[in-house]
């Protein structure tokens, strides 16, 4: 399986600054998305700093040596070592206290991906045709409940972490698609299928998803991660 993949976080309309991040490397098979908790101080450093250690703790310990089935638990140990860093930093620093972050991540190693979350921020899955979110929403309601943006789970929240977690085994011709609520708030399922199975490269699928939910509004900071999956 060869991937091609990118990335794109855009401001929105309607907000001052970006509390988004995302990463994406194809050669490493690892992506990723965290949204900072909006209302939260500093949620643009919550973002950033799960991000960047993810990165980094994903490269040791997620290496080639690593045996595959260990990659789910060291994932989990992995978010749970970020949840702790970022609740600290916000111990020890007043004005960052409070701040936290989603995170969705995709690990893949060969012809299977390892998708976790943390958060409302999503992973889906395009297929022949059809899209199939893998991630779960840990929020208090579902998409037509007023509540359904108060996350129940974040990196760096004083409690207990759930991280959902999934193994997809890939076929040539998958799509996958890491967001933020950003877009999931703007466009509907069906929209994001439509756009995502455009024959297009990555960069280009990136910049029209950002554009649509631009075009709806905008009313949240807008993370993207597309990654297409070919045969060798």
């Amino acid at each position: 399986m060869q991937l091609c993949s990118d990335s794109l976080s855009d401001i929105g309309k309607q907000r001052s600054k970006n509390e988004d991040a995302c990463f994406a490397d194809p050669q490493a098979g690892l992506f990723l998305v965290a949204d900072g908790m909006g209302g939260h101080p500093a949620g643009e450093v919550a973002s950033r700093m799960a991000i960047g250690a993810a990165v980094s703790r994903c490269h040791s310990g997620l290496s080639a040596d690593c045996p595959d089935a260990e990659i789910p638990q060291r994932i989990e140990a992995i978010c749970q070592q970020l949840s702790r860093q970022i609740h600290q930093a916000g111990q020890d620093n007043p004005s960052w206290h409070g701040m936290g972050t989603t995170l969705a991540l995709v690990c893949c190693r060969e012809n299977l991906a390892y998708l976790a979350n943390v958060g409302d921020s999503r992973i889906y899955l395009l297929r022949a045709g059809i899209l199939q979110q893998c991630s779960k929403d840990h929020t208090l309601g579902d998409d037509q409940s007023p509540l359904h943006h108060i996350l129940t789970q974040a990196l760096g929240a004083d409690q207990p972490l759930e991280v959902h977690q999934q193994q997809l085994e890939l076929q040539p011709g998958d799509r996958l698609l890491l967001c933020s609520d950003g877009l999931t708030n703007m466009l509907s399922d069906q929209a994001i299928c439509r756009l995502l199975s455009l024959p297009r490269e990555p960069q280009q699928l990136c910049q029209q998803l950002v554009a649509a939910a631009n075009d709806r509004g905008g009313l949240d900071n807008i993370s993207v991660v597309v990654v297409l999956v070919e045969a060798s």
